[in-house]
């Protein structure tokens, strides 16, 4: 059985920190795996920033294919449901 390559997605965070580039990239089966990653990964940075006292919903994650453009973007908003 041949085995194909994996699209290569980069995750690009924006956030109060500034610009940080994903250098290495990640393997996913599609758009969609990427997405789920890059909320996942919103996520885990929201926590650290509850527990620094601070939201900043605002912030984001770029999602790049292999050649670096953009084919999605991951708001801090949208990985979160916020009721009152």
């Amino acid at each position: 059985m041949t085995s194909f390559p994996m699209p290569l997605f980069y995750f690009d965070i924006h956030d109060r920190h500034g610009d940080r580039c994903d250098e290495t990239g990640r393997e996913l089966p599609d758009a969609e795996a990427a997405h789920r990653v890059a909320i996942d990964r919103a996520r885990e940075l929201l926590a650290a920033e509850i527990r620094g006292g601070e939201i900043h919903l605002s912030c984001y994650i770029e999602i790049l294919d292999e050649t670096r453009i953009p084919v999605l973007r991951v708001t801090f908003e949208e990985a979160v449901t916020i009721t009152f």
